[in-house]
């Protein structure tokens, strides 16, 4: 395989799943609370404290915010698509990177198929098509983990070996705080043992690594402290939500049970060859320690996921999406072992996987047609040139498999597939979806109430809503600029003329609009949130 054509099979893969139709789907997850403080860093000109409706936001450092800003200026656009571009970009550049690094030693074909895994594993799928910190975290913390291979792996110098690497980790640590030096940790340790070179961890290039860690992070974190009232509204508040990932409570201790089997579906489909080749090498004679340098890698890489899980499984709120950053390594060894497996039992397993993908086309042409049918019959406009585009591909997939059979591996022609069937079945189920998105609708609705109104229109975010209601806060951002976004903390503007906020805050609006004088109050729900909207005179002169 050439290199030309890997990367093609690489931009193909992402362009389907990953850009296309990224700016036609509602908000979605905490999304509000990534873009909203965004708009305001832009709005206000206030680039250390984030604030969500002009209150102090310290959940999470700024960085996603200011990458989602940054988008939106040099786009001009506000839109969904600028959102999000950063995540999808964040993406196809971690991809490339592990091509262009592991091709040299792994060759094309499987430095190919190590990156488009990472595209087409399931949760990265979910996770990394949102204006979510994921995306940026999971390439910072992959260019640490490529760049440490690289440069250990060719024998460089131990200052560049400990110092570069860390150079993305102090970046990282602007996306999520320094909870990701546990993961690095257990990176490290699995490789290095297995080449029995722990002794490498103490290079005195280490410590140094770790001070240009903390100087490129540090700055902001005393700059944010300078500037909060409060260290709760920033570092207290990081603090707080890595400590509430203890949380022995009934609730997660229910979910507890359930989180082996989500970390499998999460990789899924990678889960299965990395089940079958488990299997196949179980009765293997196992290396003996020490390994070459590359072998220590693959070993290390798989060895540093399972720790990882098993370090995730010990705490109840240890989510299995935090295990993305770690699918880079993982990505790794599931290709290193599977052609380990001897030839007979691999060639079998790709006959199965090929004759499946043929089965599983046809099946997906027939209910995707079916479905065109249904959103033409209940009039909902069907988008006729993805579909057209989907079908294209599909023909022409089924027709390169047909031609090839099982010459391009199963790490090629399932990441095809996956991105094919994304695409199509995105095409038929988008004017569906469009149907119940509520958020929109929900804004387009307030609008129309206040289309009369002259003078400011203010939502009033209190605490509880920005705290306890993130998915309501996509109202925030389909109000736009039409709306003033305000905390608890400030009095309402002069101009205000319109009101509006959850049910439970309406004595405090109230009491914020008295001066004015309330001529009508209504109720109106988006979403299963009851909101009070309070139309107000012109009050006191």
């Amino acid at each position: 395989m050439k290199p030309l054509f890997a990367i093609s099979l690489i931009l193909m893969t992402w362009s389907l799943i990953y850009f296309s139709f990224l700016g036609e789907r509602e908000l979605r997850g905490e999304e509000g609370r990534r873009i909203i403080p965004a708009q305001e860093m832009i709005q206000n000109d206030q680039w250390v404290v984030p604030t969500l409706a002009g209150e102090a936001y310290g959940n999470k450092p700024p960085l996603i915010n200011w990458v989602i800003a940054g988008s939106f200026l040099l786009t001009g656009s506000q839109s969904e698509l600028a959102a999000r571009l950063p995540s999808v970009l964040s993406l196809l550049a971690l991809a490339l990177a592990t091509f262009f690094t592991l091709q040299t030693h792994y060759g094309v074909k499987r430095a190919v198929s190590v990156a488009l895994i990472i595209l087409t594993a399931g949760s990265m799928i979910e996770k990394c098509r949102m204006a979510e910190i994921e995306s940026v975290f999971i390439m910072l913390f992959g260019f640490a983990c490529l760049s440490w291979i690289t440069l250990w792996t060719s024998g460089k110098s131990p200052w560049l070996i400990w110092t570069v690497p860390y150079l993305f980790i102090g970046i990282g640590s602007l996306a999520k705080g320094p909870v990701h030096l546990i993961f690095w940790i257990l990176f490290l340790i699995p490789v290095l043992r297995s080449a029995r070179s722990l002794r490498e961890l103490f290079h005195p290039a280490h410590l140094v690594g770790l001070f240009i860690m903390a100087a490129v992070a540090l700055p902001w974190v005393f700059a944010n402290l300078a500037a909060v009232e409060k260290p709760d509204d920033s570092v207290g508040n990081w603090i707080n939500e890595i400590t509430k990932r203890a949380d022995f409570s009934p609730e997660a201790l229910k979910g507890w049970m359930t989180h082996p089997l989500e970390i499998l579906i999460n990789f899924f489909p990678w889960t299965i060859p990395l089940l079958f080749s488990l299997w196949c090498l179980r009765k293997k004679e196992k290396p003996s320690l020490p390994l070459p340098k590359w072998d220590a890698v693959a070993r290390g890489c798989f060895w540093s996921g399972i720790l990882t899980a098993l370090a995730l499984l010990s705490i109840p709120g240890g989510l299995p999406r935090y295990l993305l950053p770690l699918y880079v390594p993982v990505a790794i060894a599931v290709v290193t072992l599977y052609f380990k497996v001897d030839e007979k039992p691999r060639a079998a397993y790709e006959r199965f996987v090929y004759r499946s993908l043929l089965i599983l086309t046809v099946i997906l042409f027939l209910v995707m047609t079916g479905g065109t049918v249904v959103s033409i019959q209940r009039g909902l406009n069907p988008m006729w040139f993805p579909l057209v585009l989907s079908v294209v591909l599909l023909a022409g997939f089924m027709v390169w498999i047909f031609k090839e059979k099982t010459k391009p591996g199963v790490f090629i022609s399932t990441p095809l597939a996956m991105a094919i069937a994304y695409f199509f079945i995105s095409s038929v189920s988008l004017p569906f979806e469009r149907e119940h998105y509520q958020f929109r609708s929900g804004a387009a609705e307030i609008r129309d109430l206040t289309a009369e109104i002259e003078g400011k229109r203010v939502f009033y975010a209190d605490s509880e809503y920005r705290n306890s209601h993130p998915k309501h806060l996509r109202l925030l951002y389909y109000l736009g600029d039409d709306f003033v976004d305000q905390g608890e903390s400030k009095q309402l503007p002069d101009e205000t003329r319109f009101l509006i906020g959850r049910k439970g805050s309406a004595a405090a609006m109230e009491t914020l609009a008295a001066r004015f004088g309330i001529q009508r109050k209504v109720e109106l729900e988006v979403d299963g949130l009851t909101l009070t909207a309070l139309f107000l005179g012109p009050g006191e002169s």
